[in-house]
């Protein structure tokens, strides 16, 4: 599959209001060939998401089969994209918005990261806590965004192990 083929495929599979198990593993196999596409069409999703229910609040029209950007589970995907967490989690930082950051943990990269690293395990948690102990005004940003993606999995597990990987003396 060549460079034209794959943005064809991602352009199709952006008109889909849930990524099911089908879409995800033509997700996997575009993937195998251009991981960065892929999370460029995953980290845009929330910002579509959004729109939509922007969309929705002004009509009026609520129907049941709503955007759902990033699904709670992924079952083929995260096996590629997990072997590149660095690079999802620049992609991640570069869509970071500081005045949409109460909703991170629920609808945007935090979700993206649980679906990928459901057990937030290493590579994951160790990059993080990297990150989060760089100082200065970028080192600040790193820690909000960190504690954010710590929130999301505490809420959805109440998780011990979650708790101690979030600590860092910087925090």
């Amino acid at each position: 599959m060549d460079a034209d083929e794959r943005a064809e495929v991602l352009r199709s599979l952006a008109s889909l209001n849930k990524l099911d198990y089908q879409a995800e593993e033509v997700l996997a196999a575009v993937c195998a060939y251009d991981s960065a596409s892929v999370l460029d069409f995953l980290v845009n999703r929330p910002k579509e998401e959004a729109a939509e229910r922007s969309h929705r609040r002004e009509t009026g029209v609520f129907d049941e089969d709503a955007f759902e950007a990033i699904p709670h589970h992924l079952h083929q995907l995260n096996k590629v994209l997990a072997k590149e967490p660095r690079a999802l989690v620049n992609a991640l930082r570069s869509e970071f918005d500081d005045e949409a950051r109460s909703m991170f943990p629920y609808r945007g990269g935090a979700r993206l990261l649980e679906a990928i690293f459901p057990n937030f395990a290493d590579p994951l948690a160790a990059l993080l806590q990297e990150l989060g102990r760089k100082s200065g005004p970028d080192g600040h940003r790193l820690r909000a965004e960190r504690a954010a993606c710590f929130r999301r999995r505490r809420a959805h597990l109440g998780n011990g192990k979650v708790h101690r990987q979030s600590r860092t003396r910087e925090i």
